[in-house]
């Protein structure tokens, strides 16, 4: 964006905490505030790395405390060292905006997160995790004295490391990306408030039902209800094949079941216990996670989506990718509520892809239309379907209905077998649709050949990697771009991030303009919700283009309607783009 770059200081330091881990004391089963407060955490050791090249690593009983104080924090995975430092000791009391996290530095840049993959992508080096691997279990009570000294090196590494990349990544990385770090661990760390009395009436509901449910698997009890054999044996009594994939959204089992319709029903019966069986899972670890105040802490990914740079869940307990529906009754969205003398605040961009999208391809007409109100897949309607009639929505809502099929799906270059198969459409008709979109849209077609051939031709100085730079500033970046050939057909692939695992995936015009559609949409999202925390209010957690915020009771509609204007107000590199947004008060947790 266009704001300045984090601004380097000497006063500063980078540290890296080493704790203790076994198969139940494990911050990836836990996430990090379960695991500090688990009876078997102890946190070992404490490096620290310093602008001047001193390095300093000792346990917390003789670390010296004094130099943290009045200083910026860098850590690797910040939100982790953080947790550890509060649940230590000694430790001084350290503000939040204090921490800088290399790791989501590394994420904005389009780096591994991981500080393994990081210095092998920005240094070139090779970072072994032998030492750690093998302190499951152990405390420095059990080590011999070359065994601690290799893990007092270890540890002085680490901390070196963070300070390297904190040093390389600064002049990369600016500074209001820096704050919604912070933003991020400390929505985590507060927490929501949940209803414990639901929770525990939701675990007893689900237990019964999946009960049940397993009872009706045929191959129940010899053996387990996820038996591959036992589903086997089931089909072969009712003289069918199984299936190669259950999965609901396999197109192999939808071939199965138009093929074998006597199984359909055993195959819906299995599918729907593994959805109990999930959603018990999850309430379970919410329960298990629960402070005795009722408050759940969890973990938000910074820039989790790779490209879009859109948050994510993470902690094995993701609070930003809820269930829609209720299952069995069971509606974990509505075991949120607020802390006691507040309310809910649920407010949400309206439509701000299909906004970012005219941006980007100049369709001022559509704009326009947008800016004097009209609803987005009318003014779509009125600009290339010939709509010319009164409110579209009232008058003719099955035209609406493609409009918006073609906003959503089209305008990202679906083809007309998909468009077929996910709307139940004959491909003729699917044909049709899809060409007659195309023409009507020259804009959006033009925008995918541009994209497309930049991908292609148009790379880095001394690299084979495609840069798109958006409006904000912000530049999304396509690794080692190749020409692969792909289930016979020859198309374009990169990388996401730098080295990193290696994963490759492919890319076309359409995949590109989505892209940079959603990361454009997040960046706008970003600003208002840096507008909102800046404002003093509490925001709870973010889920894509939705904002949830906890607000006191007794200005809840003023605090509201500020929200709204805050989200509501472009930043000045799209002050033009018209922004709306709709939101709701509620007393526990609902979506829009």
């Amino acid at each position: 964006m266009s704001d300045k770059m984090h601004q380097p200081s000497t006063d500063y330091i980078a540290i890296d905490t080493e704790t203790y881990y076994d198969s139940e004391c494990s911050v990836s089963e836990l996430g990090s505030h379960a695991y500090t407060k688990h009876p078997n955490f102890q946190t070992l050791l404490i490096s620290a790395a310093t602008p001047d090249g001193s390095v300093i690593c000792e346990p917390p009983e003789t670390f010296p405390w004094e130099i943290l104080k009045g200083r910026k924090i860098v850590a690797h995975n910040a939100g982790f060292d953080r947790a550890v430092l509060r649940a230590t000791p000694g430790c001084p009391k350290i503000p939040e905006d204090a921490w800088i996290d290399t790791s989501g530095m590394c994420a904005y840049n389009q780096l591994p997160r991981s500080l393994k993959g990081a210095c092998a992508a920005l240094f070139d080096c090779k970072v072994s995790k032998d030492v750690r691997d093998r302190m499951k279990g152990r405390t420095l009570e059990d080590l011999s004295q070359n065994e601690r000294a290799e893990f007092v090196q270890y540890a002085k590494e680490d901390a070196n490391y963070a300070l390297r990349i904190y040093k390389e990544l600064l002049p990369k990385t600016p500074q209001h990306e820096m704050d919604l770090m912070i933003l991020a661990m400390n929505q985590g760390e507060y927490g929501v408030r949940i209803d414990r009395q639901a929770l525990e009436l939701g675990i007893d509901s689900l237990v019964e039902a999946r009960r049940d449910l397993i009872e009706q698997l045929p191959w129940f009890p010899d053996m387990s209800p996820g038996s591959k054999k036992g589903l086997e044996r089931a089909c072969e009594d009712l003289g069918i094949p199984a299936p190669s994939s259950t999965k609901k959204d396999a197109p192999e089992l939808k071939i199965w079941m138009e093929n074998y319709p006597s199984g359909v029903d055993l195959i819906k019966r299995l599918q729907y216990h593994r959805k109990v069986d999930r959603t018990l899972k999850f309430l379970r670890k919410i329960e298990g996670r629960l402070t005795p105040e009722k408050i759940l802490p969890f973990e938000v990914k910074y820039y989790g989506s790779e490209i879009t740079g859109r948050f994510s869940g993470a902690g094995r307990l993701n609070m930003l990718n809820l269930p829609k529906a209720p299952v069995e009754g069971v509606d974990i969205r509505g075991l949120i509520i607020p802390r006691a003398g507040h309310k809910l605040a649920v407010i949400d961009l309206s439509n701000i892809e299909v906004r970012t999208g005219a941006m980007l391809v100049g369709d001022t007409k559509m704009l326009k239309s947008i800016q004097e109100g009209v609803d987005v897949y009318e003014a779509h309607a009125r600009a290339s379907m010939g709509w010319n009639g009164g409110d579209l929505k009232a008058e003719d809502p099955a035209t609406r209905d493609l409009a918006k099929v073609r906003v959503l799906a089209l305008g990202f270059q679906q083809g007309s077998k998909r468009l077929a198969e996910g709307k139940g459409l004959g491909l003729k008709r699917a044909e049709q649709i899809v060409r007659e979109f195309r023409r009507t849209n020259p804009k959006i077609t033009a925008r995918w050949r541009d994209l497309e051939v930049g991908l292609k031709h148009n790379h880095a100085p001394g690299t084979r990697d495609y840069v798109n730079t958006l409006p904000s500033g912000r530049e999304l970046r396509y690794h080692n771009v190749k020409r692969e050939q792909i289930k016979a057909k020859l198309q374009c692939t990169a990388s996401p991030t730098k080295g990193g695992d290696g994963r490759r995936e492919a890319y076309y015009g359409g995949r590109l303009y989505e892209n940079e559609c959603q990361a454009l949409a997040r960046d706008i999202f970003c600003h208002g919700l840096l507008a909102v925390q800046r404002a003093g209010i509490r925001v709870l957690f973010t889920v894509h283009d939705e904002l949830v915020a906890e607000v006191p009771s007794e200005d809840a509609e003023a605090t509201l309607q500020q929200i709204i204007k805050l989200m509501t107000t472009p930043p000045l590199w799209a002050e033009d783009l018209p922004l709306g947004a709709e939101g709701h008060l509620c007393l526990e947790y609902t979506k829009i």
